[in-house]
């Protein structure tokens, strides 16, 4: 996966099956772009973006490559 953050917060990527906010995974700072493979960001099915400020609005783009 290509995760891009987009945005001006930072953003913690995962893969789980839940509807909480991400307990592990990946964590993309703003600007910044990561190439992972799926299987270090968790064992789910569901991919989940968890926005580590509560003030700031995050924005983010996900490529599968």
């Amino acid at each position: 996966l290509d995760l891009e953050n987009t945005g001006l917060t930072t953003l913690q990527f995962c893969l789980e099956d839940d509807a909480n906010p991400c307990s592990s995974g990946s964590v993309v700072n703003p600007g910044d772009e990561k190439s992972i493979i799926a299987d270090n960001l968790g064992s789910g099915s569901i991919l989940k973006v968890t926005n580590l400020s509560d003030t700031v609005e995050g924005s983010y783009q996900a490529t599968i490559s």
